[in-house]
């Protein structure tokens, strides 16, 4: 089910970005939103280019500290993908 999701989700993304990129489209981008697409993205791969060595770095426990915050250690990693099967539910509570 987890695929199916994520396929419609991608096939939607898509869709939208092909309204925006596909000249003659209702949604086309004029050269004012190019200009500030080509910004945005410019500061994004900046910042990322300056900051990736450091997250090289980090352990995977550090990431997860960063990502999910004190959460980190409640939410557990399956071995395996079948393990998602004994998951708790959602009346069950979550030891930590």
């Amino acid at each position: 089910m987890g695929k199916v999701k994520g396929l419609v989700g991608t096939l939607c993304a898509i869709l939208f970005l092909g309204l925006l990129l596909i000249p003659g489209s209702p949604a086309f981008l004029t050269l004012p939103c190019w200009i500030a697409l080509a910004c945005w993205l410019a500061i994004g791969l900046y910042f990322y280019l300056t900051i990736v060595k450091d997250y090289k770095q980090l352990s995977e426990e550090q990431l997860d500290h960063y990502i999910l915050g004190d959460f980190h250690n409640i939410i557990k990693k399956p071995l395996v993908a079948d393990s998602y099967q004994n998951r708790p539910t959602a009346n069950e509570k979550i030891s930590g």
